[in-house]
């Protein structure tokens, strides 16, 4: 799959799962807001990732400038964040936030996906600099 398109599992999966999840949240609560934050932003950026990689943009918005790296996508401090604190506080949701199976097992294989995609290309990248 080319790294532009997974984009669009993000837009159309794993930020909509991540605002299912935030929903099983109890209010108020500071992870359900995280939550909902992490699954807009992630359809968000994601989206706008895919129209710049793909020319239907031609500048980054403003607002995303900082997170794009024009050669690799995401930024490396943006991955590091990613594995760092994002997906370490989806495991606390995951392990502590009662929700449908169905929900667990895919909020799960998100996790584990955008984990080692996340980690693969923070270590791949790296190594080339």
């Amino acid at each position: 799959m080319n790294i532009n398109n997974s984009r669009l599992i993000d837009v159309f999966l794993s930020g909509p799962l991540q605002i299912l999840v935030s929903s099983y949240i109890a209010r108020p609560s500071i992870l359900r807001y995280y939550m909902l934050l992490t699954g807009i932003l992630n359809i968000l950026y994601n989206g706008h990732s895919f129209l710049f990689f793909n020319s239907t943009i031609k500048q980054p918005l403003p607002l995303f400038k900082p997170f794009i790296h024009l050669k690799n996508g995401k930024t490396q401090l943006h991955r590091f964040y990613n594995l760092m604190i994002m997906y370490p506080t989806f495991i606390v949701v995951l392990l502590t936030i009662d929700m449908p199976l169905v929900v667990k097992v895919l909020f799960f294989i998100d996790i584990i996906i955008g984990f080692s995609y996340n980690l693969y290309y923070y270590l791949s990248i790296y190594k080339s600099l």
